[in-house]
């Protein structure tokens, strides 16, 4: 246990923070391409042999199951990334803390099953509301393993217990589709790939927990976790409001339609921001009191998240359509052409993303939740005048206008209480971001 404290209290220098964490992104970034690769044929077997209608109802299912699940870290995993300093005993504590509050949040899930049935007025929704609330309970146990891999900055050993799980979820999902298991497949799929993952985390941390005993100098953690909680719940219900509106008011194809095109955009951007943000949050927190090590680590990759996801993302507003159907056949046409709106309202989405990684390493998750509850009115009203108005296409046309107009007010309100310069900083992005918004305004004028 001696040297399992060691790594947890290692204190390191500015320049060795950097160096283990550009050679942890780079592992990262190089397994997530294979991540990328095994995702996206997931996301077009899938789609060629179930109907929309089937990835509707896992939509709807994932409107309540997602939100719920959303409070299984209850910070706690960021909490233990973040501190300065951290003992055995309060990961402990952390530990039984998010196993204990998972299992009682999958209760929560299928004591309210019956309601999720009575809402949609579709049956079905009841045991798949259940099965798909399972993976709560099942990630509970690896989530301070997970956080102790992400503080030694052992990402590599992350991203193989990811892309492992995943590759076992996709065979067994594709099996059961192939046995005519329809929307079963995709909910097992979840399932098998929570569980597996929970049980590669716990192999690869040396980390064991003792039993139940609460610890002292819990409250700074509880604190920091309790406000990036809030900021989850309120984020989580302005995205996801869009999944519950289409899916009561238009119905289970059309979301499925709308699900799938929103999945198709964010896969690109999930293999890039996640793993950065991962890497850096333990980074940047080692960097908390080294002002100008911490706003040249943060320039840089913002500078790069620019490059390497703005002008991407704007040309699929012109090509968005096509490649969807490409993908997923003819079927998928209203997929596609949701695609081309989604992927206008994606273009500062990564930079918008990389803003948490600020406020959660510098500890400012009080001010990550007000602006959480602030985004997410104005977001949600986006949301209800855009279907009311345009269908589920002016739906997502208010939410590409929403999320461009929001970005600056976000730059302003994260860099002001933090050594980064606003100014430093849209130098960084400028170039790209521009060259991105005019490929969107040409791909909208010839539309």
């Amino acid at each position: 246990m001696s040297s399992l404290r060691g790594q947890l209290f290692e204190s390191l220098p500015g320049d060795e923070v950097t160096q283990r964490a550009s050679r942890s992104l780079l592992a990262t970034l190089s397994t997530q391409a294979g991540r990328f690769v095994l995702q996206l044929c997931s996301t077009v077997l899938m789609a060629r042999l179930l109907p929309p209608e089937d990835f509707g109802l896992i939509a709807m299912a994932l409107v309540i199951t997602n939100f719920i699940g959303a409070f299984r870290d209850v910070g706690l995993t960021q909490a233990t990334v973040q501190a300065a300093t951290i003992r055995h005993s309060q990961i402990n504590t952390l530990f039984w803390l998010n196993t204990f509050f998972c299992l009682a949040l999958f209760i929560v899930v299928a004591l309210g099953a019956p309601l999720v049935e009575r809402l949609y007025g579709d049956e079905r929704l009841l045991w798949l509301t259940i099965v798909l609330g399972s993976t709560i309970v099942l990630s509970g146990p690896g989530l301070q393993h997970l956080a102790i891999l992400q503080r030694n900055l052992k990402f590599g050993k992350i991203a193989r217990a990811d892309l492992l799980a995943n590759s076992l979820a996709l065979v067994a999902g594709l099996c059961a589709a192939l046995h005519g298991a329809g929307y079963w497949a995709i909910a097992w799929m979840a399932v098998i790939q929570t569980a597996t993952n929970s049980a590669l985390l716990w192999h690869l941390s040396d980390w064991r927990p003792s039993r139940p005993q609460w610890s002292d100098g819990m409250r700074p953690l509880l604190s920091f976790g309790g406000n990036l909680t809030g900021f989850s719940f309120v984020n989580y219900f302005a995205r996801n409001a869009d999944n519950f509106l289409i899916g009561k008011f238009v119905g289970p194809g059309a979301l499925g339609h709308y699900s799938k095109a929103y999945q198709l955009m964010m896969l690109p951007i999930q293999q890039i921001n996640g793993p950065i943000a991962a890497a850096l949050v333990p980074t940047l927190s080692r960097l908390q009191n080294q002002p100008a090590e911490f706003a040249a680590l943060y320039l840089q990759w913002s500078g790069r998240i620019a490059w390497m996801t703005a002008i991407p993302i704007a040309s699929m507003v012109y090509f968005g359509e096509d490649l969807v159907v490409f993908l997923l056949g003819d079927t998928w046409q209203p997929a596609g052409e949701l695609f081309q709106w989604l992927a206008l309202a994606s273009v500062l989405q990564p930079l918008s993303n990389f803003m948490g990684v600020c406020f959660i390493a510098t500890g400012e998750t009080r001010r990550m939740f007000y602006w959480g509850c602030a985004s997410s009115v104005l977001i949600v009203m986006a949301f209800v005048g855009g279907l009311a108005v345009g269908g589920v296409q002016g739906l997502a046309i208010a939410y590409a206008l929403v999320c461009n107009l929001l970005f600056p007010l976000l730059v302003h309100y994260t860099l002001t209480t933090s050594p980064i310069g606003i100014t430093d900083y849209y130098r960084r992005i400028v170039c790209p971001v521009l060259i991105a918004l005019t490929l969107c305004m040409a791909a909208l004028r010839f539309a």
